[in-house]
């Protein structure tokens, strides 16, 4: 079963209060810095498992789960998962059907 945005808890996650602005930095420079700050976040988040795991199948921008886009990239790449599809003129996204139940999987 893939891991949907209602499936996790968000209420419990490590990052509430923080400026969630900065889980999407738009400077390569400023990113390097503030993934290190994000990773601690994340390093002891109660549903960083939910997170990313979501995050593999829906998100292609920002920091989720303790992973980069280009991380989330990666594992789609490797694990044969298509990339999310943005609809702008919708504004959501198409979901692939993907099968998985945690990030350990990948």
């Amino acid at each position: 079963m893939s891991t949907t945005y209602a499936s996790v808890d968000w209420s419990q996650a490590s990052c509430l209060g923080t400026d969630l602005t900065s889980f999407y930095p738009e400077e390569a420079g400023l990113a390097v810095g503030t993934n290190r700050m994000l990773r601690k976040i994340c390093a002891g988040c109660p549903i960083v498992d939910g997170c990313a795991s979501y995050a593999i199948t829906n998100e292609q921008h920002g920091f989720w789960g303790g992973l980069t886009p280009t991380n989330r990239w990666d594992i789609r790449k490797q694990n044969g998962i298509p990339e999310p599809v943005f609809d702008d003129f919708l504004g959501r996204i198409d979901y692939a059907p993907v099968e998985y139940s945690t990030v350990d999987e990948y």
